[in-house]
């Protein structure tokens, strides 16, 4: 018997500071986007205590504990008084939106920084055909002209670097459609 009282004051005590630990977490996180100034744990931090949680309630069930139908009564009415029943499905869904939040900042953070070097690149390759080509034009100039008016290709150049970038931004646009509808699906 004394094994059996030393179980449920254990298991409710592991509950207890499982709960105690979520209600911290979930402080911390309000208080971050309140003040940015307290750190909260990473996506994968929280994916751990996620782990621990489920692991944690699913042994602390008093229906696994024993067989016998004298413990079960006992562990049943020990249970009933700090409502051990509810606390562990409290313990999960607090864990589970925890670690939802703090995945989903991951997530947005890690799209920002995507954008931001597909912003880079997309410039860098602009430049880069605009580069091409002038010395593509400068090449065929050196040569023999092709055309033999100045200010035609100066108009032709112009209308060749417009041409590209008007690519560029057709493609860029394409691009950001295409991601917003991912963000929609996934947030659907």
């Amino acid at each position: 018997m004394l094994k059996c009282i030393r179980i449920a004051h254990i298991s409710l005590g592991i509950c207890e500071a499982l709960l105690g630990l979520t209600r911290d977490e979930t402080k911390a996180q309000v208080e971050q986007y309140v003040s940015k100034e307290r750190a909260v744990r990473t996506a994968e931090d929280l994916n751990q205590l996620r782990t621990f949680a489920l692991a944690v309630v699913n042994l602390t069930r008093m229906t696994r504990a024993t067989q016998t139908a004298e413990d079960r009564s006992y562990f049943e009415r020990f249970a009933a008084d700090p409502h051990l029943d509810q606390m562990q499905p409290s313990i999960v869904d607090a864990v589970e939106v925890l670690f939802n939040v703090q995945s989903a900042a991951a997530e947005a953070s890690q799209a920002k920084r995507e954008l931001t070097l597909n912003a880079v690149v997309t410039a860098l390759a602009s430049l880069t055909l605009i580069s091409v080509s002038v010395d593509a034009y400068n090449f065929i100039r050196e040569d023999q002209s092709l055309i033999t008016d100045r200010l035609q290709r100066a108009l032709i150049l112009g209308q060749f670097v417009l041409a590209l970038v008007l690519l560029v931004l057709i493609f860029w646009l394409i691009s950001m459609r295409n991601r917003r509808a991912r963000r929609r699906m996934h947030d659907s």
